[in-house]
């Protein structure tokens, strides 16, 4: 029993990868204005870690940017963004077990969202971004509103997910 709940969380895990790539994919091709993207790439990544916990969200996070990069028309990795991607991922994982059974709750899904934001969009990628591409600071600064901005679609998004009896009952059984 105890393997087929392993191998249902990593299929849905490598589902929510794919998933991952796909809107960072659309999202880069129409939700791009000059230096800022709206994109809701995280979506998923943050669904794994507060379903499945931070190993598996920090994986989703990893696979979905190495894709991303490998897939791109000039494949590169930058292990800097790579370790942001793992770190949404990570922090929305650890932030719904300290919170417990309140991840269900709009709040609670908030105090999941944010933190794995802050840490990695707004801390590590921003730093990678003028490290590596010197963006001009103010100019990288912007990514702080516009990750608040998606943040809140993001966590609203997976409140109506997670309100669903439906996807309630599924990830119990996987609990």
């Amino acid at each position: 029993m105890k393997t087929t709940k392993q191998l249902k969380k990593i299929t849905l895990c490598a589902l929510f990868a794919a998933i991952s790539v796909v809107i960072g994919t659309v999202c880069k091709l129409y939700l791009t204005f000059g230096a800022v993207r709206l994109t809701f790439e995280n979506l998923t990544v943050l669904l794994s870690g507060i379903f499945f916990g931070p190993i598996y969200g920090a994986a989703v996070g990893t696979a979905s940017d190495l894709i991303t990069c490998f897939t791109a028309a000039q494949p590169s990795v930058n292990p800097l963004i790579t370790l942001g991607a793992c770190s949404v991922g990570l922090v929305g994982g650890i932030m719904s077990k300290v919170i417990g059974e309140k991840k269900y709750k709009l709040t609670g899904i908030l105090l999941c969202v944010f933190p794995a934001h802050i840490v990695g969009n707004m801390i590590i990628k921003t730093a990678a971004l003028i490290i590596f591409y010197s963006y001009p600071i103010p100019l990288a600064l912007l990514r702080i509103p516009t990750y608040i901005l998606i943040g809140t679609c993001e966590s609203l998004l997976i409140y109506t997910i997670i309100s669903q009896k439906y996807i309630k009952r599924q990830m119990s059984q996987l609990s």
